[in-house]
């Protein structure tokens, strides 16, 4: 997932202002450009003069950033994100008692069981592991087990390990493994979530120039993610194909 951003920035060069933090949105002055931000790099900060802000930051963020220019996204704030730690695994393929065919597999809750699902990278994309080796990553947590991401890493590896060996029969120590930790990864969309993001958008759309992209709205997906940067991105765009 870093990748993609960094290779876009590479690309992009001065066009992208990387490792700088929005710090706030307000109107711009009669006659001049329709917002200011006030940002942030390497601790000096800079007023940017913007004619249209794109706010893809998290709910909680996007809140603090432009809830002075429309009061209603300070409700934004109450969105709930469930807690996530990851954990990868570099296993050799002959430690599986059968092919990791398919992608994946998804864990219902009335299994008892503490991982989420697991992803196998290595079937999914080529270069993700030698030819001898699986690429496994796990997820661990979510709102039902909050716990689960405050585990010691050794703790938390001996979990994953022990029910991929149930579920998958694996034997046998992975090569290598990491564990990240999100204290923030998955909106959750609760009940009114829908009303909320209506509203939202609807008090949006009285302040030209300024659109929403981010998890919270559509749908965590990446599909869902880029779908709706798509859109504000081709909105903004019009903003400056309109001033030509």
């Amino acid at each position: 997932m870093h990748c993609l951003p960094a290779r876009l920035t590479e690309r992009l060069g001065d066009a992208v202002a990387a490792g700088t933090r929005a710090v706030a949105v307000r109107r711009g002055p009669v006659g001049g450009a329709a917002f200011e931000l006030e940002a942030e790099t390497n601790g000096r900060r800079e007023s940017i003069s913007a004619a249209a802000v794109v706010v893809a930051a998290p709910a909680g963020v996007a809140a603090q950033l432009f809830s002075p220019l429309v009061p209603a996204a300070a409700e934004l704030a109450g969105i709930a994100y469930a807690p996530v730690a990851v954990v990868s695994g570099a296993y050799s393929t002959e430690h599986f008692r059968r092919p990791l065919e398919g992608f994946g597999f998804l864990v219902p809750r009335s299994e008892r069981l503490r991982i989420l699902g697991t992803v196998w990278n290595s079937s999914l994309f080529p270069g993700r592991a030698p030819e001898d080796q699986a690429s496994l990553t796990s997820f661990v947590g979510g709102m039902t087990d909050p716990s689960a991401g405050s585990l010691p890493d050794e703790a938390l590896f001996q979990t994953v390990e022990s029910e991929l060996r149930r579920i998958l029969g694996v034997f046998g120590a992975p090569r290598s493994r990491f564990a990240q930790r999100w204290a923030q990864a998955i909106p959750q969309y609760n009940l009114g979530h829908a009303e909320l993001v209506r509203k939202v958008r609807g008090a949006v759309e009285g302040v030209p120039g300024l659109f929403l992209a981010g998890s919270y709205l559509e749908g965590p997906a990446v599909g869902a993610c880029v779908a709706a940067a798509n859109r504000a991105a081709e909105q903004a765009a019009a903003i400056f194909r309109d001033k030509k």
